[in-house]
């Protein structure tokens, strides 16, 4: 009986290897006749026709300390999203349970000459 069903799964399992080699031969084939066959270069190319790996960017440095200042303040959004929603409980608790003892601090503060 477990022979039965092992047989029965590898039968079904080589099937499904077969129909999926078959989508994937005729995907390729759709891809070759609109001209996306795998021989496709993609590289980028200069104004002489040749693959440049070189690239010459003046704004390159500003672009990384503007990554460097987006990652920081991505960083502190997450984390106090993170603290908001309760995910980092054990600092969540005591903020809370320090700015309620402030407010409760602050209500016998004489603020003015009320």
């Amino acid at each position: 009986r477990i022979e039965e069903k092992a047989a029965k799964f590898e039968k079904e399992a080589e099937e499904a290897r077969l129909e999926n080699l078959k989508k994937q031969q005729e995907h390729q084939k759709e891809m070759e006749e609109i001209g996306l066959g795998s021989d496709l270069d993609i590289s980028t190319q200069g104004a002489s026709g040749i693959a440049s790996s070189v690239s010459f960017s003046p704004l390159k440095a500003l672009y990384v300390q503007i990554q460097t200042i987006l990652e920081l303040v991505v960083i502190i959004i997450r984390f106090s999203h993170n603290i908001l929603v309760w995910e980092e409980a054990c600092l969540a608790f005591w903020l809370t349970s320090a700015a309620l003892v402030l407010s409760f601090v602050c209500i016998f503060i004489p603020w003015g000459k009320d």
